[in-house]
């Protein structure tokens, strides 16, 4: 069997991206998705909101919303394609966000009961730094702050 082979390019996301992330946000959350309205509103923002996406031959296999705080960057969302995981699509995701956004830490929230997730930020070199006791609802579950400090020069 050929290994396929996927070129990642880069790019902020546009208003023409706008269906795409909507069908992969329907195509893989159940409940807490972008709606199409969220997602414009964040590509119209001036407020350091920002959608950065990986695409291979104009198609997006992944994105990362985010937004730039003072000194780190607050990560609200991660998604790739299910048919794409494992690919290390979100990692180059996590990896431009580190070298090209120069801030000194990433951070974001997980619920307690996302292994996969969790699994995922761990790999990437996240470390757990607080819980948020029963902060989701539906079901009830803890949320898990993670955090990435970003050494100068490096991507670990």
């Amino acid at each position: 069997m050929q290994k396929e082979i996927i070129m990642l390019e880069f790019r902020r996301a546009k208003t023409f991206d706008v269906n795409e992330i909507v069908r992969l946000e329907e195509n893989n959350f159940s409940s807490e998705r972008y709606t199409e309205k969220m997602i414009n509103d964040i590509l119209k923002s001036d407020d350091n909101d920002y959608i950065l996406v990986a695409e291979d031959s104009n198609e997006i296999l992944g994105y990362i919303i985010y937004r730039e705080q003072d000194e780190y960057i607050d990560i609200f969302k991660i998604c790739v394609s299910e048919n794409y995981r494992n690919k290390k699509i979100g990692t180059g995701l996590i990896q431009y966000l580190e070298k090209y956004v120069h801030k000194k830490r990433l951070i974001l929230e997980v619920r307690s009961d996302n292994k996969g997730a969790i699994v995922f930020y761990e790999k990437n070199h996240f470390k757990k730094i607080h819980i948020k006791k029963n902060y989701y609802e539906n079901p009830i579950s803890d949320a898990y702050i993670y955090e990435k400090r970003i050494i100068e020069g490096t991507n670990d």
